[in-house]
């Protein structure tokens, strides 16, 4: 608790709306699991390194990277991210996230190439705190970046399922979402996102939740749910198990398998 509330108070924090929203609150919450899970964590961290390094080799026959940035949205705390590797054959490496760690300030520190830009990849975040009635159910397609000719890659990072979770509680919890609006509102953001990422003339990345599944200590299955909200997802490449919560990090009797998969277009 300690720990928490010491990283509360020394993140820096640029967005007005990350604290109120939650946000902050919820990666220092992921950053604590993450030191607890560590073991069951690491697989899933090479995984998405494996796959980011795939798609740099893809992306290496389509343009000269040298002189190309490389886009990564959902840059979170960089265990999940080869950085060196991108520092090296990128002219720039740019990380979007809404916050960033002093931890990860420190660690891109060394590398000339590599920029934080923290921003909301939805684009509606601003104006769902300071206009939530009329932005729930106004969502604006994001944009920024697509008239960029440098990126000569886009990764969108363990984030796409992510996108609604706290937005609609917060909309939920202050009655400016009603609760049979909450999947036409998640389902928007999702495939907002990914026509977002459509969008771009590069070769992509995406890396992305399939499916969630509750496990019994006998290996049976008591649970499993689509986080896309009924958004048809990509097919995938590779796809592994992340065990996000093995038993007695939610509850004693039950572990949280996230089935993660990997996409390129």
């Amino acid at each position: 608790m300690l720990w928490e509330f010491w990283q509360a108070w020394r993140t820096p924090l640029n967005l007005n709306y990350v604290k109120p929203l939650g946000y902050l609150h919820e990666s220092i919450a992921m950053r604590a699991r993450a030191r607890r899970c560590e073991p069951h964590w690491q697989a899933h961290y090479q995984h998405c390194q494996n796959g980011i390094l795939q798609a740099l080799k893809r992306a290496g026959n389509c343009s000269h990277l040298q002189e190309k940035s490389v886009l990564i949205f959902g840059a979170g705390h960089l265990e999940d991210i080869p950085l060196a590797d991108l520092a090296v054959n990128f002219k720039r490496v740019i990380l979007v996230d809404l916050l960033f760690s002093l931890q990860v300030r420190r660690t891109v520190s060394v590398y000339s190439n590599v920029q934080l830009i923290e921003h909301d990849v939805t684009e509606n975040l601003a104006a769902l705190f300071a206009e939530p009635k009329n932005t729930a159910t106004q969502l604006q397609p994001p944009s920024k970046w697509l008239d960029r000719t440098d990126i000569g890659l886009v990764v969108s990072l363990n984030l796409i399922t992510q996108l609604p979770l706290l937005p609609a509680k917060y909309l939920l919890k202050h009655g400016w979402l009603r609760l049979e609006q909450t999947e036409r509102f998640s389902s928007l953001l999702i495939q907002q996102h990914l026509d977002y990422l459509h969008a771009f003339r590069c070769p992509v990345c995406l890396i992305a939740d399939r499916q969630i599944v509750e496990f019994n200590h006998a290996g049976v299955q008591l649970d499993a749910f689509n986080p896309w909200w009924q958004v048809a997802a990509p097919s995938v490449i590779e796809q592994w198990d992340w065990e996000l919560a093995p038993f007695g990090e939610i509850q004693r009797q039950t572990r949280q398998v996230h089935q993660v998969g990997l996409s390129y277009w």
